[in-house]
C-alpha cells in the first residue's frame, strides 16, 4: 500500500515537472517569437522609409537638371541631311551602332569611313586624329571585301591620303591608291603633290618629279621641291636653274634662304668652292645656329687641305648640336 502511494506521489511529481518544462519553454518560446517580428517590422518599416527618400531624392535630382531624363532611342536619323551638315562625329556614332550588327554594310562603312577621314583632316588632337585615321582605313578597306566596286575614285584617293598621313612606312600603300583614283578620274589638287613628295621620300625621283612638275601652279614651294628633287636626281645644272629663278621672284623670306642653301650644295658638288663657301658664309650671317652651314664649311676645308679651318668649322657645327652625326664623324677622323 506504501509502495503504491509512493509510486502515485512519483507519478504525480514527474507529471507536473513534464508540464512545468512546457511552460517554461512556451513562454521562452513567445519571447523568441516576439523578438523576430519586431525585427522583421524594423526591417519592413526602413525598406519602405529608403524607398520614399530615394524617390524624393530622384524628383528632386530630375527638377533641379541633375538628371537628364533617358530619351527615347526611337528617333529617326537622317543619315544624308548629317551628311550636308559636314555632322561627321554624329555620323560615326550613328553608324557605329549599326554595324556593330551589319558589319559589312556597304553605305554604313561609306558613310563612317569617310566621315573619319573628314574628321581626321579637322582634329588637333594628335592622338584623336591617328584614332580617326585607323578608323578609316579600316572601315574603307573593308569597302573592298563587299565586292562593291567603287568607280568614282573618292575611297582609292581617301585611302592614298590617310596612308599619306600615317608616314614614310606607308607611302608604297599611299601612292598605289592614288594612282588607282586618278586611273577613276577623281582628280583634286593636292594628289599630285602628295605623290611627288612619297616618290621622292622612297628615292623615285623620276617619277617624283614627273608629278611634281604638274604642281607647278601651286606656286614657289612646289618649284623648290622640284629643284630639289632634281639636286637629288644629280642634275645640278637643271637644279641650279630652278633655284636661281625662284630666289629672284620669290618674297618668302623662307623660300630665299632654302634656295640659298641649295644652290651652295650645287656649288659644292660641283667642286666650286670659292662661291659654295662664299654662300655658306652669307647663310652664316643671316643664321649664325645654322650647324649645317658649319658642316658644309668643314667638308670644303678639308677637300682643300685646310685641316686647322676644317676642324674649326665642324666644332661650330658641334657646338650649335652636339648630335650632328656628319660633324661628329668628319672631325673625329681628322
Amino acid at each position: 500500500m506504501a509502495t503504491d502511494y509512493r509510486t502515485r506521489l512519483t507519478d504525480l511529481h514527474f507529471f507536473y515537472s513534464k508540464k512545468r518544462n512546457m511552460l517554461h519553454s512556451i513562454k521562452k518560446y513567445k519571447y523568441y517569437d516576439e523578438k523576430k517580428y519586431k525585427r522583421l517590422l524594423f526591417l519592413e518599416i526602413s525598406a519602405i522609409v529608403l524607398f520614399v527618400t530615394s524617390i524624393i531624392v530622384l524628383i528632386l535630382a530630375l527638377s533641379l537638371g541633375w538628371i537628364k531624363p533617358i530619351k527615347s532611342s526611337s528617333k529617326k536619323i537622317d543619315i544624308q541631311q548629317l551628311w550636308k551638315e559636314s555632322n561627321y562625329s554624329e555620323i560615326i556614332d550613328y553608324t557605329s551602332g549599326k554595324l556593330a550588327s551589319d558589319h559589312f554594310n556597304y553605305t554604313l562603312l561609306t558613310y563612317r569611313g569617310l566621315s573619319a577621314f573628314y574628321q581626321s583632316e579637322i582634329e588637333p588632337e594628335i592622338s584623336l586624329k591617328n584614332n580617326y585615321i585607323n578608323l578609316a582605313i579600316s572601315d574603307l578597306r573593308k569597302i573592298f571585301a563587299t565586292g562593291i566596286e567603287d568607280t568614282t575614285g573618292k575611297i582609292d584617293y581617301a585611302l592614298g591620303k590617310l596612308y599619306f598621313e600615317k608616314g614614310v612606312f606607308f607611302y608604297d600603300q599611299s601612292i598605289y591608291h592614288l594612282l588607282r583614283s586618278l586611273d577613276y578620274g577623281f582628280s583634286v589638287s593636292d594628289i599630285n603633290y602628295m605623290l611627288g613628295l612619297a616618290y621622292s621620300s622612297l628615292g623615285i625621283y623620276e617619277k617624283s618629279l614627273e608629278f611634281f612638275q604638274k604642281t607647278l601652279d601651286n606656286g614657289d614651294r612646289s618649284r623648290l621641291i622640284i629643284a630639289v628633287t632634281e639636286y637629288n636626281k644629280g642634275n645640278l645644272d637643271a637644279a641650279y636653274k630652278y633655284l636661281d629663278e625662284i630666289i629672284t621672284t620669290t618674297d618668302d623670306e623662307s623660300i630665299k634662304n632654302a634656295c640659298l642653301y641649295w644652290i651652295a650644295k650645287v656649288y659644292l658638288d660641283k667642286k666650286d668652292y670659292t662661291n659654295a663657301i662664299k654662300i655658306f658664309n652669307r647663310i652664316i650671317k643671316d643664321n649664325p645656329k645654322s650647324a649645317d652651314a658649319y658642316y658644309y664649311l668643314g667638308i670644303i676645308y678639308k677637300n682643300q687641305n685646310n685641316i686647322v679651318k676644317a676642324r674649326a668649322a665642324f666644332r661650330n657645327a658641334l657646338n650649335i648640336n652636339s648630335s650632328h652625326a656628319g660633324a661628329f664623324k668628319e672631325s673625329s677622323n681628322l
